[in-house]
């Protein structure tokens, strides 16, 4: 099959679609699942409304939990779950999480710490995202915090709003905290005691006694976990280098997880219908593979199960446009229509639209559930117990790790018409930020207990970063050691705020 999915089409009858959607000719092996039939009850509505925003658990590794309304969710946790408002993650000695909300915001939490989603509020037109770093040590990449994109970062008593795309890493294992500014420019507040601005190559440590007194240093102190920080970089980079025009296409909603899509599949301008990926687990499975074969039912409190899938570009395509079954070329995901996640619909339904007439729709597993009041009922399950999740793989055995290495650029033939890949463009430039490291430090291993050499120190003098694909990043940032707000003295000495006294 060239490692193409091959429909069993039947050459029969006319797709037609609503108003202003398209018509097909003998594409579909079946018909249109009537309305979505065939999707799961939900148990009960989501709380949110249409404008309730869901950050994306995008990587993990070892020991990480989410914890949302008071109940663990995932024990150990995985990638493309759903974060809310008040969603908190907690990794353990060897956990290692990846946090993107959809305005282009990355978290990145070592071992032993605490994030918490305080804000994850959407209205027409305006977007509010804050975080609390409750313990730990955290990297943030902040998008700048504009009045139709409130962004926020508080650790202890400091706030933190980034003027400019900005570069952080914070360590909260004790208070009051420290901060290293890697690029970028934030204003730092610790209520009305202090009001400051930092910029890229500054390192600010907060004065445990007096919530005035700080030092702003002109060199960054290196950490353990420097290292992990610049290779999950280096992933996005080399993710964004395979960008296509099928990109502008993207619902906004979807836009971050264009670098998913190009990495990890082919995109098609289908005739008629538009731009349609293939992922290559389905092209190296072949036709008997299924979007819903491979993943996760996942309990969230008053929602009862939802489907989390288990591929790695598993996230916007079951939260955004349809899975479709074209003849003559297999499984393909749409991006038409928008996204329509089932925390917005308030029910789980899955987004198949046309599929194989003898094909099975998922569908939604039950637990017990107690009553609260009218017709909402909510999940049982106590909460440090949760609710164990189910699995479901059913990849064919063909296809288990089939994609790996798998890149195929043959074109493939829809209704009748020889369709090619479309192909990547070039990728945007990156900058280089560089700066100055002090000597060296304990390493995070030694700090917090893990086992000799996992998280040891690696000197890199330079910082490398590829700007976003969806959310358009500087070329350049702020240079050199200026304070920023204030007379500078010296690395380590005194330094005025705006509002006026010493700070030692």
């Amino acid at each position: 099959m060239l490692g193409l999915m091959l429909g069993q089409c039947s050459g029969a009858g006319d797709w037609e679609r609503g108003t202003g959607m398209r018509k097909w000719n003998g594409l579909l092996a079946g018909g249109l699942l009537a309305g979505m039939a065939l999707a799961a009850h939900a148990q009960s509505p989501m709380p949110e409304d249409g404008n309730a925003r869901a950050a994306r658990l995008s990587s993990v590794d070892g020991q990480v939990q989410v914890v949302v309304d008071g109940q663990v969710v995932a024990d150990p946790a995985y990638a493309n779950l759903p974060l809310f408002e008040g969603s908190q993650v907690v990794t353990r000695n060897d956990g290692r999480a990846e946090i993107t909300t959809d305005d282009g915001n990355i978290i990145r939490v070592t071992p032993n710490s605490t994030v918490t989603l305080t804000a994850l509020q959407g209205a027409t037109g305006a977007t509010k995202t804050e975080v609390v770093v409750n313990a730990g040590e955290v990297y943030f990449e902040l998008q700048p915090s504009t009045d139709s994109r409130a962004v926020r970062m508080d650790f202890g008593t400091t706030s933190v709003v980034p003027s400019a795309f900005s570069v952080l890493r914070v360590n909260y294992d004790s208070e009051p905290g420290s901060m290293a500014i890697f690029s970028g420019q934030v204003h730092v507040t610790r209520g009305s005691s202090l009001a400051v601005d930092a910029h890229g190559g500054q390192m600010l440590s907060l004065d445990p006694g007096d919530p005035s007194a700080y030092n702003l240093s002109d060199t960054i102190q290196p950490d353990s976990w420097d290292q992990w920080n610049t290779d999950r970089d280096n992933a996005l980079e080399s993710e964004q280098s395979a960008s296509t025009q099928a990109d502008q296409q993207l619902p906004p909603d979807a836009a971050s997880s264009a670098a998913d899509l190009n990495a990890n599949g082919n995109w098609y301008d289908v005739p008629g219908e538009g731009y349609v990926w293939s992922p290559y687990d389905a092209q190296g499975a072949g036709e008997n593979w299924d979007p819903y074969g491979y993943g996760y039912w996942t309990s969230y409190p008053t929602a009862g199960y939802v489907w989390i899938s288990g591929y790695n570009w598993g996230y916007a395509p079951y939260n955004c446009g349809s899975w479709n079954f074209y003849g003559g070329f297999g499984w393909g995901w749409n991006p038409r229509g928008g996204c329509h996640p089932w925390w917005h619909r308030r029910r789980w339904m899955s987004n198949i639209g046309h599929a194989p007439s003898d094909y099975h729709a998922p569908v939604q597993p039950r637990h017990p559930v107690a009553p609260v009041g009218g017709n909402r009922v909510v999940a049982t399950g106590h909460p440090l117990r949760p609710v164990k999740p189910i699995l479901v793989d059913r990849r064919p055995s063909s296809g288990v790790n089939a994609y790996l290495g798998f890149q195929p650029g043959q074109p493939m033939v829809v209704g009748g018409q020889v369709v090619s890949p479309v192909h990547t463009v070039a990728p945007r430039t990156s900058y280089v930020r560089s700066y100055t490291y002090l000597s060296d430090r304990t390493p995070l291993s030694v700090r917090h207990g893990l086992e000799p050499g996992r998280g040891g120190y690696v000197p890199r003098t330079t910082y490398n970063h590829m700007p976003s694909t969806s959310f358009g990043r500087p070329s350049a940032g702020f240079s050199g050691a200026t304070h920023m707000g204030g007379m500078h003295l010296s690395g380590g000495g005194m330094h005025m705020s705006s509002g006026g006294g010493a700070h030692h």
